[in-house]
């Protein structure tokens, strides 16, 4: 049976970890002969649908500043060429760190885009397309001072939203300038990140992010109709346990917002207490959750394409995932098991009927998002360790890498 490494302690892992362990007759001898079955597999009556590479190029990176280390773009490239990867996801395009917000001593925008450059100059140059998540908020255009993360993201709403669209407008209109119109086109933007997450992701009500959501996706449209938006990049929960989405969906249809594909993220896990009191949420979560069962990513993605059928409002009712992974702990010792390569080769081929894009956060474990140890492994999400160790998580998706269209048999 699967161990509970949520509980595992660092310091004496191995005595728990063997505890587990029965050293039987059964289990010490390999008594049982190995037999071999010949058949045949009709492959024109096969009706195993086709697997498309999509599923499983596109990775998440922490934050965009990140994507300025060299180390990190190392990894990249290596997964560029070892997994296809072609698309990536981040958050923090509007950090104050890359200082491209500002307000001058009369209280006009002034924008600068050189250290955003460097981002998407490396992009361009080495044929990937960035998913863009629109997002967080700069300290100058910040309603509150109310930030999460270890770079201090800031998540409330802007004092003044046509600031804030002339910022969206200026960046598109800036890379649109930089890179060209068909090149733009085929990038995708995304608008925030778990806004359902009160006053955590999002401080302010559900109809406050919605009218928010509105103006930026017209201030991104502004600049060319065809540009591909996103949204709403809600947990599961918020689609399959709440009525977020539901009043989400309703609220595109009557504002008339078309969105190229619905987006979401999913973690296999089950709280034991609601999320809303969870307190300690970006540090610790030891002892708060539960894996959940074995085929809750396969049941979970089906009932949302299920949900996403019935709107009209997202074109081809497209469904991306653009986070998942085993859980959402930081430190959960199992992320740099050999479990996760069975975890991630059983779930991706168990679900690619019923979503378009399952997009792993993250591919590198130089992740700054709090605090982190010294320790070689600890836990990160990352497929590759900050020291470049690829991971078995990593080989898994080599593994996918390698399969054809056409599916045989599943």
């Amino acid at each position: 049976r699967l161990y509970n490494y949520i509980n595992l302690s660092k310091n004496d892992s191995l005595t728990s970890l063997f505890a587990l362990v029965k050293e039987t007759n059964t289990q010490m001898h390999m008594e049982k002969e190995m037999t071999f079955v010949n058949g045949v597999v009709d492959m024109v009556a096969t009706n195993g649908g086709s697997f498309k590479k999509e599923l499983i190029q596109t990775v998440g990176i922490g934050r965009a500043e990140d994507l300025l280390d060299a180390d990190v773009r190392q990894q990249l490239l290596l997964a560029q060429t070892d997994i296809g990867i072609k698309f990536v996801r981040f958050h923090g395009i509007f950090s104050d760190e890359l200082m491209v917000y500002h307000e001058d001593a009369d209280g006009e925008v002034m924008l600068n885009f050189r250290t955003i450059n460097r981002i998407f100059d490396f992009f361009v140059n080495n044929h990937l397309k960035p998913f863009v998540e629109i997002g967080f908020m700069p300290k100058e255009l910040a309603s509150e001072d109310k930030t999460m993360y270890f770079w201090k993201a800031n998540t409330t709403m802007p004092k003044d939203i046509h600031k804030w669209k002339k910022l969206v407008s200026g960046f598109i209109r800036h890379v649109i300038g930089r890179y060209g119109i068909d090149e733009v086109l085929s990038w995708e933007f995304e608008i925030w990140n778990e806004p359902d997450i009160t006053n955590f992701y999002w401080h302010g009500t559900q109809m406050d992010y919605l009218v928010f959501f509105k103006d930026t996706y017209h201030a991104i449209k502004s600049c060319h109709k065809n540009l591909k938006v996103s949204g709403f990049s809600t947990t599961s929960w918020a689609i399959t346990e709440h009525d977020w989405t539901d009043v989400a969906l309703e609220y595109i249809s009557k504002e008339k917002l078309e969105l190229e594909s619905f987006t979401y993220h999913i973690y296999p896990i089950e709280w034991k207490k609601n999320l809303s009191d969870i307190s300690i949420l970006p540090t610790s979560r030891k002892g708060l959750y539960h894996y959940a069962e074995p085929d809750y990513i396969e049941k979970m993605v089906k009932n949302i394409k299920d949900k996403i059928q019935q709107s009209d409002s997202i074109k081809n009712h497209r469904t991306v995932v653009t986070e998942w992974n085993s859980s959402s702990d930081l430190f959960d010792l199992i992320h740099d098991t050999v479990f996760m390569a069975s975890f991630i080769v059983k779930n991706v081929i168990s679900a690619y009927r019923h979503v378009d894009v399952l997009s792993f956060w993250t591919l590198s474990d130089i992740f700054p998002e709090i605090q982190l140890t010294d320790d070689l492994f600890y836990g990160g999400f990352g497929l590759v360790t900050r020291e470049g160790i690829k991971k078995p998580s990593y080989y898994a998706f080599c593994l996918l890498a390698e399969l054809t269209e056409t599916v045989v048999y599943q």
